[in-house]
């Protein structure tokens, strides 16, 4: 009962690993057999094509599951983006319109003269 409460605790990428650990072992034990008869079995041919395709299985599932983590978290991160530009725009609106207005007060035509012409010089 210790041994599964163990195994329970191990996160998904180390049981992974241990698997692939595993079933390299029994991978290198068909290749040995069939270095040493130079023969292959059906059974031992259906043996290994299962280990192969359970382990890669089993990969592709975390590998996906870490990206659509990942895809996830940057969707909520837009979202959250998208919604504070939505309210600083809602904001900008609702702000008052103020207008550039100078109120130019000129006492003699002298001044008046010079301010036009400091405006054409500009």
């Amino acid at each position: 009962m210790e041994e599964l409460n163990a195994e329970e605790k191990q996160s998904p990428e180390d049981i992974l690993r241990t698997n692939i650990d595993n079933a390299n072992a029994v991978l290198n034990k068909a290749l040995e057999s069939i270095n040493n008869t130079r023969s292959i079995g059906p059974r031992m041919l259906e043996a290994v094509a299962r280990v192969v395709d359970s382990v890669t299985a089993a990969a592709e599932k975390l590998i996906g599951a870490g990206f659509d983590l990942e895809s996830l978290l940057l969707k909520e991160r837009l979202i959250m983006l998208k919604e504070k530009e939505m309210m600083l725009k809602s904001q900008k609106d609702d702000a008052p319109k103020t207008l550039n207005q100078q109120n130019i007060i000129v006492s003699n035509r002298e001044d008046l003269l010079k301010l036009f012409q400091s405006k054409k010089e500009m």
